[in-house]
């Protein structure tokens, strides 16, 4: 899989061979820098359900200082590391936990300026990702972005806290751009 953007444009980075996984295709992850444009530099990013980290990786070649990368695989943090080394970043944690635990290890960790969430298609995920996030919105700077890869056919409730900005369809992939904002 290569890098679509960036200082790491064309770099080929390692992929977890899993079946289950499914990686965000180069359509769908240039149509989501586009959308977040300047809003990923010098941002500080948190990638939950991360496989081979590629959101952040994204992110890191378009200018994005720091990233966290959340997964359960203990194959997919490995991949994350071996990918970061190969680009020769260093400014990263890679956590191999549960995205619930994750979010609640990190709330008094810092904050974040975007968020990804790439969860399983069609559990519910991205709803449960949203309310957790709600809980824990320590994390979060008040204009925060949080951006969810969901299947077309996925309801989403939006908890009081956050606005879509975007909710896109392509193909079998819907991408939903919420802001976070205590006064909005």
């Amino acid at each position: 899989m290569k890098i679509t953007g960036g200082k790491y444009k064309s770099i080929t980075i390692f992929v977890v061979k899993d079946r289950r996984v499914r990686y965000t295709t180069s359509k769908v992850r240039l149509a989501i820098f586009s959308i977040l444009g300047e809003k990923v530099k010098a941002a500080n990013v948190l990638e939950l359900f991360c496989g081979s980290g590629v959101l952040s990786i994204e992110a890191i070649s378009r200018g994005a200082n720091k990233a966290v990368l959340v997964d359960v695989s203990k194959e997919a943090i490995i991949t994350v590391k071996r990918n970061m080394e190969k680009i020769g970043f260093s400014d990263y944690k890679a956590l191999k936990m549960d995205y619930r635990r994750a979010l609640r290890y990190l709330r008094n960790k810092g904050k974040f300026d975007i968020i990804f969430g790439d969860p399983p298609y069609d559990l519910g995920y991205g709803e449960e990702i949203l309310v957790t996030i709600e809980k824990n919105s320590e994390l979060l700077k008040d204009n925060s972005r949080i951006l969810l890869e969901l299947s077309t056919k996925e309801k989403l409730f939006i908890p009081d806290l956050f606005t879509i900005e975007v909710d896109k369809n392509f193909g079998e992939t819907r991408i939903v751009l919420l802001k976070f904002g205590k006064g909005h």
